[in-house]
């Protein structure tokens, strides 16, 4: 399993350390080769360079994004451990943490890491959306959109905390609501591909009839592919949502498919085994379980 949506976000992490470098260390290839997407390339840089120095917390931080990228979860869960041991309280370490956590569904874990980054950093948009994702995935929606507030009120262009809100919206079938905000979050980033696929999903399958749109969903879920080398399951059931709204259930039986090869969560693979038997009868998609924040 590779882990491909979140990898943008991911990048916000090192963005800054990525700036700072400008040699030609283990630790300098390890970054180049992330940014690349070359993320086992990383791991191996990243692993010389903690040869090198043992107690470099950075190092193991930067392999345990490049190992979540990978879908090795334990390890990065692991190394993300070890650099937070080996270096002073550090926002950054404590977030990249709580992005494994996100992975495991591990959401008290993840809420708590969250919490430790902003005890360091209480002014950080991005470590407000993190705890709010957190609490989302608690059903704590109520603090979770109080979170959302402050990172908007923060930076009035923070896509994610739009797309998030969206997602709070959707749940509680809010789904005006929720269709502004996907469209504000785009608006303020056209590669949020978080964004794209869960606006795609909920044009195709929303139960309010005036909110359907399979060619607007259509459009979005093929960006989202694209821009994820089709190697996100999301983005690919979202595709699959479109074309059955469009009708097309042959070509929706075919990303389902893809989708289903490569989701390794267990919630989305009997939804998807559901999608699909609905797909062979000729039926689009006419729920919302959207599961994860």
């Amino acid at each position: 399993m590779r882990i491909t949506i979140l990898s943008l976000l991911l990048w916000l992490v090192l963005i800054d350390l990525v700036r700072a470098q400008t040699g030609n260390s283990p630790y300098d290839a390890c970054l180049l080769a992330y940014v690349n997407r070359d993320y086992k390339q990383a791991v191996v840089h990243a692993t010389e360079a903690i040869r090198i120095q043992p107690g470099d917390s950075w190092a193991f931080h930067a392999r345990s994004l490049s190992l979540l990228a990978l879908g090795d979860l334990d390890n990065a869960l692991a190394d993300a451990t070890s650099a937070i041991k080996k270096a002073p309280p550090h926002a950054r370490l404590f977030v990249g943490r709580a992005w494994v956590y996100y992975y495991q569904h591990h959401w008290k874990e993840m809420l708590e890491d969250a919490n430790a980054a902003l005890d360091l950093d209480s002014k950080s948009p991005y470590y407000l959306t993190t705890r709010a994702i957190a609490l989302c995935g608690l059903k704590r929606f109520v603090p979770a959109l109080e979170d959302i507030k402050k990172a908007v009120l923060l930076d009035g262009t923070y896509s994610r905390a739009f797309a998030l809100r969206a997602y709070v919206h959707a749940y509680h079938l809010r789904y005006k609501e929720a269709v502004s905000d996907y469209e504000l979050a785009i608006k303020h980033d056209k590669d949020n591909t978080y964004a794209m696929s869960r606006f795609a999903r909920l044009l195709a399958t929303c139960p309010e009839g005036e909110i359907r749109d399979g060619l607007k969903s259509l459009e979005l879920a093929k960006r989202s592919c694209e821009m994820t080398h089709w190697e996100e399951w999301g983005c690919l059931s979202a595709l699959a949502a479109a074309y059955a709204e469009l009708g097309m259930f042959e070509k929706a039986i075919e990303f389902e498919e893809k989708a289903q090869k490569i989701c390794s969560n267990k919630t989305a693979l009997e939804i998807g085994r559901s999608n699909l038997n609905g797909f062979r009868e000729g039926r689009a998609i006419r729920e919302n379980p959207w599961g994860s924040p």
